[in-house]
């Protein structure tokens, strides 16, 4: 957790700034959101700030400036700092001092140099990234106040695009419902999803204007395919993902475990989901018990990682089948006789699998089982 003075930017006092406002050093404030908490404080725009807690403060740089503004990051939440700051027209300065409590800081965007840390939520069945709004969204795509989530990927031929949905648009409803954050976006995208609806009312602010418009979603999956989605009980990996892909792509999911008992003869497609907790799946009597029943009806089925054993450990006719999964259990596929491919996925008649190494192995892979799904129906 990092600590942050919001909502204020600075620069540095190179030369020739430093000439042009007749200062020698220090470091200028270049902007004060209007009631922010720096606002309140005490701080204005123009101010030039020449001590923070007593000690001299001084940026010539953008590397200066940095490291100035790391040391303050770097603070713990909820303690105090004051700044001394230079204030009014050259040849009338006053010395002045601000004293403000630091606060946990917000996140950020992806901006110039800095890395993003705000999670993007996204359906690639759509087309549509989003995430929530920060204050410096607000403060550099000059945003309006009001609540709602940030559109930040609208991919070109895709529904989203087809919707007119563009990147910095705040969809702050929909189907009339409010969705003032991710939560919120998330649960009434979705169960509009889960019903397959055609189409999704949007309530789309841009700019000063306020707008209507529906996503229709064009659900990959063929209606009615039941999907199985089997999850460890811990340290698991990408659900969310999955969870997400698979209801905007029409399927009639149910997420379960092993212990649930479940016939697979109920559903299309057994998927078992990754992280380190899957490897109980392969010693696991229900999970082989599920496979082998699924491997029998011939559905479908597919794993993502460590999860890939346990079809390894149950489908009887596994010799030659192509399969792919973490390299550390590559020597135990090739035991079982099974073709290793090493790919990052791999099909193999209703076979699908995949390395599980991030996120886009995962949305790939979810794109081979939908072809595969869609072929056996």
């Amino acid at each position: 957790v990092r600590a942050d003075l919001p909502s204020y930017l600075t620069s540095e006092l190179y030369s020739e700034l430093a000439r042009a406002l007749d200062v020698e050093k220090g470091i200028l404030v270049t902007s004060v959101v209007a009631n922010s908490a720096a606002y309140k404080a005490g701080l204005r725009e123009g101010d030039i700030i020449v001590e923070t807690d007593g000690q001299p403060s001084s940026a010539r740089t953008r590397v200066e400036l940095l490291d100035y503004e790391w040391e303050i990051v770097t603070r713990k939440p909820g303690s105090d700092i004051t700044f001394t700051v230079l204030r009014g027209p050259a040849g009338a300065r006053q010395k002045q001092t601000v004293t403000a409590k630091l606060e946990s800081m917000d996140l950020i965007p992806k901006w110039g140099l800095h890395a993003g840390e705000i999670p993007e939520q996204r359906y690639d069945a759509l087309g549509l990234g989003i995430r929530q709004i920060v204050t410096l969204d607000r403060i550099l795509g000059n945003l309006p106040p009001v609540k709602g989530v940030l559109v930040s990927t609208s991919r070109s031929s895709e529904p989203a695009e087809k919707a007119d949905l563009r990147e910095k648009d705040i969809i702050t409803h929909v189907d009339g419902k409010p969705t003032p954050d991710l939560a919120s976006f998330q649960r009434e995208l979705e169960a509009r999803l889960a019903t397959r609806a055609t189409a999704i009312p949007l309530t789309v602010v841009r700019g000063r204007a306020t707008l209507t418009t529906a996503i229709a979603p064009f659900y990959g999956l063929r209606e009615k395919t039941k999907v199985a989605l089997i999850i460890p009980s811990k340290d698991q990996e990408f659900v969310d993902l999955l969870q997400r892909e698979l209801t905007a792509s029409g399927a009639v999911l149910t997420v379960t475990s092993p212990t649930a008992e479940i016939k697979a003869a109920d559903f299309d497609v057994i998927l078992f989901a990754g992280g380190v907790g899957s490897r109980a799946f392969r010693t696991d009597e229900n999970a082989l018990r599920i496979v082998r029943e699924a491997a029998e009806g011939k559905k479908t089925i597919a794993a993502v990682g460590s999860a890939v054993m346990v079809l390894a450990n149950a489908i009887p006719d596994i010799k030659g089948r192509k399969l792919t999964t973490i390299q550390e259990d590559s020597t135990e596929v090739i035991a079982r006789q099974a073709n290793y491919t090493g790919k990052t996925v791999e099909t193999d008649g209703n076979l699908v699998t995949t390395t599980g190494f991030d996120r886009a192995a995962v949305r790939t892979f979810l794109k081979a089982l939908y072809r595969t799904a869609r072929d056996k129906s």
